[in-house]
């Protein structure tokens, strides 16, 4: 019997499909919002490889562009906020002020999603995840979700949360918040020295995590997600208070050098 899966309302890993892509017969990726419908689909018969937040190519009639915080296109390939037009694009927000649509839309009409993708030479659409969380790391944009879908694949790593931490010269650092598997005693070392292996021979270490600070628990919001918001407040916190013992033990192992105390 043909099963057909359909997923959607979320960004999609090449681990998830590779775990259920063999009870199916095919298995289509779409993207899609309430206010424009539908906007691109992918779909792979079994055994088909898939890569990660690949969400295939736009449905007839519909335009995506690819901007920077300013507004400006980006090249192809790179990451960008998605702006989209569709024959199904919504008129109005029913019962809200005018400003409240307004607002969503750019002034030469485009409608502002909210998300953050980019688009491949080959027509692909890769949507990572909600633009608001990517992280300005120098003069990169850095979703999250690239650096949790690697991580996530140390057999240590029970969940991961990347966070932005400030940092003075690259602007926001990027700080992996990690749960650990019960009786798992991996460090920050093992983490990175894992993540750099899946990811060096792609991108170079640019991307990859300044701080591997580990957890408890996440705080989580009304709808049991994780609170980013939170989270980067705690580690930020957390990175803070690191920086300053360092210099309070600088400062106390200067003042003993000098004045030959030991």
């Amino acid at each position: 019997m043909s099963k057909h899966l359909i997923t959607g309302g979320m960004p999609v890993t090449e681990k998830l499909i590779n775990s259920v892509q063999p009870a199916f017969t095919k298995v289509t990726v779409r993207y899609g919002i309430t206010e424009t419908g539908d906007i691109s689909t992918n779909t792979m018969e079994s055994g088909s490889t898939f890569k990660s937040f690949d969400c295939g190519t736009c449905i007839r009639g519909v335009q995506v562009r690819l901007v920077d915080a300013d507004f400006k296109d980006v090249a192809p390939g790179q990451t960008g906020r998605l702006l989209l037009k569709s024959p199904g694009m919504f008129g109005k927000y029913v019962g809200q002020p005018e400003c409240e649509t307004l607002d969503k839309f750019t002034s030469d009409g485009w409608f502002i999603s909210g998300d953050a993708g980019c688009k491949q030479m080959n027509g692909h659409l890769f949507v990572m995840g909600r633009s608001d969380t990517m992280i300005l790391h120098n003069t990169f944009n850095i979703h999250p979700s690239w650096i949790e879908k690697d991580l996530r694949t140390h057999p240590a790593v029970k969940e991961v949360v990347v966070v932005p931490v400030p940092d003075e010269v690259n602007f926001q650092n990027i700080c992996a918040c990690v749960l650990r598997h019960e009786g798992s005693d991996a460090n920050e070392e093992d983490i990175l020295t894992h993540y750099r292996d899946i990811y060096v021979a792609q991108e170079g270490d640019r991307f990859s995590p300044n701080y591997i600070l580990f957890f408890d628990s996440f705080p989580v919001q009304r709808n049991g997600q994780t609170d980013r918001s939170q989270l980067a407040e705690q580690a930020t916190a957390t990175v803070q208070s690191s920086k300053l013992a360092k210099i309070a033990t600088n400062i106390v192992k200067h003042f003993t050098d000098s004045n030959g105390v030991h």
